[in-house]
Parts: structure tokens; C-alpha cells; sequence
């Protein structure tokens, strides 16, 4: 990668005209000049309005879906529009601090064809700016194993070569995990380069509700059982023993604590985890009981530490 490549950043949005404007100015406002800004507007009721400062600048683009496409395709047809070299994705609820780009070229530049991408860390935000938790990704991971298991890759948080984004077809038509599922196709013919540092802020939104969360999982789950199939027994496990013990959470949430001890066991039985015990814990003192004691030491931790960092 010779010179100061052209970086192309993708922001989809639906009917979130505030969020969408941030996340825009947020791009624009980037210390790596050499970039174009792809809004596709999909499908909103309004359509999303770009304030004039912002709508002036020549570096921005807008692309109008007519219906709504969904994320994925809605990305897929601004790769095909834009011109950079390299493709930066951002969220519309998510915005970049100001050096995001300039830090991921830099570490992109003179790495081998072997390395598809860089990932950044972010912070997790409240509505009121209050930083939730950190992440920040770990050099050294196995990425191929640890994203069968969790989102380990957001999008705003990296910047992609192109040439491998076409190679594999862009974004899957699965309606919930098509960035998840792009980035395990990634992950498994090629390296993605770290930098341990916050350059992304998202903002936190209520969760869904436990029986949503839980068809999720399975959907993700039926995407992945074949790769997961592939691994080498004891990462098999590990990985089966994650998604037993996030299924037996929601479960609990959900008030179904047969459930969710069945799986917590399962869980245990694959790995032995604490985190499986503590969540059977869980299901035998009951939800209102232990949303009181773990917000109340979330609460106090923080409060003595500061938002915990995440190192996946």
C-alpha cells in the first residue's frame, strides 16, 4: 500500500436522522483528509436531511434505497458505488474520534497481502455520554475460533481492504449477523492487525427481550454450526460452552429456569467456567434478587475503578 490510499466509509442508515447526522460529521471530520463519505439512506420515512455545513462537502455521497434493504445489502451496494482502496464502516448510532483513520492506514501500511483489515478498540456509551466499558481487542487471539463465539469484530471499528471484501461477496443476505458472518469468512483465510486503542464511541441501546435474544442466538448458532463442526475438539467445546452459557442467561432472564439450568450444566460439563456455576446461582435465587446484588457490585466497582476494559 503505496502513498495515502483513499479510504471509502459506509454509514447505512434508517430513520435516525440525529444519530445519522453525528455519525457523518464524525467522518468528515477525520485528521486523514483522503477519504469519501457514503450515507446510504435506506429507506427511511422521512428520508434522513444532512445539515447544509455537511451536505457541502464534496467528500460526501448520498445513496437513496426507495424501500428499506437491510444492512447488509445496503453496505453491499456502497462498495460497489465507492472508489477507495480501503472500506471503513460506521454505524449510524456510532461515531469516531478524530485520528480513527489516520491510525488504522498507518497500520495497515507495509503489512503483507496475508492481512485483510485492522480493528480498533471502542467504549460503549450511555444517551448522556457516560462510558459504559471499554474494549479493547487482544493481540495474539485465535480469531477464527473466538468469533464463532462472539462478536469480536464490530464494523465501526475497522477498516478493510477492499480487493478481500469483493473477493468474498461483500455482506450475506442473513437479515441479523450478515457482519458477523462476513467477518468469520474473513477470518478464516486471512489476519486482521490490532491496535489497542479507543476510536470509536457506541452508544449503548436498551436490550432486546430475553425470547428475542434467545431466537437470535439459535439463528446465530444455525450460521455458524458448521464452522464450529470443523474445529479441533477442546476449541469445539469451549466455543459450544460459550453460547450454552449466554443461552442459559437469557433463559434465566426470561423466568424459565429449567431451561436455563440445562444449559448452564451443559455449559459447566464442557467448561469448567465460574461463570456457568454463578449463573445457575442465578436461576435458584431468582431474577429480582440477582439484578439487585450484581448492580449493586457492578455499581460499586465502578464507581472505585471506572468502567471495566474488555480484552476479547
Amino acid at each position: 500500500m503505496n502513498g495515502d490510499p483513499l479510504v471509502s466509509v459506509i454509514i447505512p442508515t434508517h430513520n435516525r436522522q440525529a444519530l445519522a447526522v453525528k455519525a457523518v460529521r464524525s467522518a468528515l471530520t477525520q485528521t486523514y483528509d483522503r477519504l469519501e463519505v457514503w450515507l446510504v439512506e435506506d429507506g427511511s420515512d422521512p428520508p434522513v436531511e444532512v445539515p447544509p455545513a455537511l451536505h457541502s462537502d464534496t467528500r460526501l455521497r448520498i445513496l437513496h434505497n426507495d424501500v428499506a434493504m437491510g444492512g447488509g445489502a445496503a453496505r453491499n451496494r456502497a462498495i460497489g458505488e465507492a472508489a477507495g482502496e480501503l472500506i471503513a464502516f460506521l454505524d449510524d448510532d456510532d461515531v469516531w474520534l478524530p485520528g480513527k483513520i489516520a491510525a488504522e492506514v498507518a497500520r495497515l501500511r507495509g503489512e503483507p497481502p496475508s492481512v485483510a483489515g485492522v480493528e480498533s478498540g471502542w467504549e460503549m456509551v450511555d444517551d448522556e455520554g457516560r462510558v459504559l466499558f471499554r474494549y479493547l481487542p487482544r493481540q495474539g487471539r485465535d480469531l477464527a475460533t473466538e468469533i464463532l463465539a462472539q462478536p469480536v469484530l464490530a464494523p465501526s471499528s475497522t477498516t478493510w481492504r477492499r480487493p478481500i471484501l469483493e473477493e468474498l461477496g461483500g455482506f450475506g443476505d442473513h437479515p441479523r449477523h450478515h457482519d458477523w458472518d462476513l467477518f468469520a469468512r474473513i477470518s478464516e483465510r486471512y489476519e486482521v492487525a490490532t491496535i489497542p486503542e479507543v476510536f470509536v464511541r457506541r452508544l449503548d441501546h436498551p436490550p432486546y427481550p430475553a425470547s428475542t435474544r434467545i431466537e437470535h442466538r439459535h439463528d446465530l448458532l444455525a450460521v455458524f454450526r458448521e464452522r464450529i463442526a470443523r474445529l479441533p475438539s477442546a476449541d469445539r467445546a469451549r466455543v459450544l460452552a460459550f453460547h450454552d452459557r449466554v443461552l442459559g442467561a437469557y433463559h434465566a432472564e426470561a423466568g424459565q429456569r429449567e431451561e436455563a439450568r440445562r444449559l448452564l450444566w451443559r455449559s459447566w460439563r464442557r467448561r469448567r467456567d465460574w461463570r456457568a456455576l454463578a449463573g445457575i446461582a442465578r436461576t435458584v435465587v431468582g431474577e429480582r434478587a440477582w439484578s439487585a446484588v450484581t448492580g449493586t457490585g457492578r455499581g460499586a466497582v465502578r464507581r472505585i475503578l471506572g468502567p471495566p476494559t474488555h480484552r476479547w
